[in-house]
């Protein structure tokens, strides 16, 4: 049981340095591109209709696909 103990304090003094640096890596950092910029920048309004036709084609290809010979088998 001590030795779990030891096992313990010893991986929570060794991890402690590591999870502090990590808060340092996490701090937001400015945007660069909307630097120098004196009117509000926005992005573009996008559409998702190019996502949904990827789907549908990629769906009629699957199915395309299922029905290509009812014949074949796996033995062939």
């Amino acid at each position: 049981m001590r030795r779990l103990l030891t096992m313990c304090v010893m991986t929570l003094l060794l991890a402690a340095p590591a999870a502090l640096a990590r808060d340092d890596e996490e701090k937001e950092k400015p945007n660069v591109k909307y630097e120098g910029y004196k009117l509000p920048v926005k992005p573009e309004e996008s559409s998702n209709l190019l996502t949904y036709g990827m789907l549908v084609l990629a769906s009629g290809l699957c199915i395309a696909v299922m029905f290509k010979d009812a014949k074949r088998s796996h033995m062939d």
